[in-house]
């Protein structure tokens, strides 16, 4: 169910204009802040998104990948 959520979310900013197929640092963001709020309320996705703690992590993480 989470990975549909994660589906709709990056067609929904697709549509929007705003691709993050080269944004590892969103997707992690959107995985580690979940689809759902704690009041099991859906989450819906900001047009411009920015990375949190995790997803800044993910992208440090792909650049010493890139570099071996």
């Amino acid at each position: 169910m989470q990975r549909t959520g994660f589906i709709r979310t990056k067609f929904t900013l697709q549509k929007e204009g705003f691709s993050i197929d080269d944004k590892p640092e969103i997707i992690g963001t959107l995985y580690s802040t979940g689809l759902y709020y704690r009041d099991g309320t859906e989450r819906t996705p900001r047009m411009n998104p920015n990375a949190n703690e995790f997803g800044e992590k993910v992208k440090n993480s792909i650049k010493l990948f890139d570099e071996l």
